[in-house]
C-alpha cells in the first residue's frame, strides 16, 4: 500500500467528514440552498495522492491577501532599518505575524489565527504542518514577539524613549528572524498550490 506523504497528515486533519467543502468560517454542503451560502469564494477542493483523496478548505485568495500585506511590512521595515530601529524592529514582527495568520486562515484554522504573540501562531503552524514545518523557529518567533510592545512604547522601559534603545543591528536581527518564518509560510503555501493544481503524486 503507498506511503502516507507527510502533507497528507494536515489535509487528513483539515479533511470535512461529509460531502461538503468548507468556505471560511461556514460549512458548504452540496444541497444547501444557493442564498444560504457564503459569498466569500468557496476554496477549490483538491486531493494529494492517489490513494489518499481528501477535500480540503484551501484558501489561496486569503493566504495571498495576507501575505502581500506581509511583505509591505517588511519592505518598509528594511526601509527603516539604519534610521528607526525600533519601528524596524516592529514592523519586522508585523511581517511575520501577518504571514503566519494568513497561512492559518487558509487552511481553515480561523480560531487559532487570532492574537499578537508570535509563539502561539508559530506553534500551531507547526502543530498543522508536521512534520514539514522547519524545526527551530520557535525561537526566533520569540525573540520578534517581544518588539510588539517595547518597540513602540516608552512606558516600557524605565527612561527614554524606544527609539533610544534600539540599534540598526536589532533591526537587522529582528528582519533575519522574520524572514526565516516568513519563508517557511512560503514553503507550505508553494506545498498547497502544487497539490491544488494537481501537482506530483505523493510515494
Amino acid at each position: 500500500m503507498q506511503a502516507m506523504a507527510p502533507l497528507d497528515r494536515v489535509v487528513e486533519g483539515l479533511a470535512s467528514k461529509q460531502a461538503g467543502a468548507f468556505c471560511g468560517r461556514q460549512a458548504i454542503q452540496p444541497d444547501q440552498p444557493a442564498d444560504l451560502r457564503s459569498e466569500r469564494r468557496q476554496p477549490k477542493p483538491f486531493s494529494l495522492g492517489p490513494i489518499f483523496v481528501r477535500v480540503v478548505a484551501y484558501d489561496r485568495p486569503e493566504l495571498e491577501r495576507w501575505r502581500r500585506q506581509a511583505q509591505a511590512a517588511l519592505d518598509l521595515a528594511r526601509t527603516a532599518a539604519d534610521t528607526t530601529s525600533s519601528w524596524a524592529c516592529f514592523l519586522a514582527e508585523q511581517g511575520a505575524q501577518l504571514a503566519l495568520k494568513g497561512l492559518l486562515h487558509a487552511v481553515g484554522e480561523h480560531a487559532q489565527a487570532w492574537g499578537h504573540d508570535l509563539g502561539p501562531l508559530e506553534r500551531r503552524a507547526a502543530a498543522v504542518f508536521n512534520p514539514d514545518w522547519p524545526p527551530g523557529l520557535m525561537e526566533p518567533a520569540m525573540r520578534l514577539g517581544r518588539h510588539y510592545l517595547p518597540a513602540r512604547y516608552p512606558d516600557a522601559h524605565p527612561t527614554g524613549a524606544p527609539e533610544e534603545r534600539y540599534t540598526a543591528g536589532d533591526a537587522r536581527a529582528a528582519l533575519d528572524d522574520a524572514q526565516n518564518l516568513v519563508n517557511a509560510v512560503d514553503d507550505m503555501a508553494a506545498r498547497l498550490r502544487a497539490a491544488d493544481q494537481g501537482g506530483p503524486e505523493h510515494g
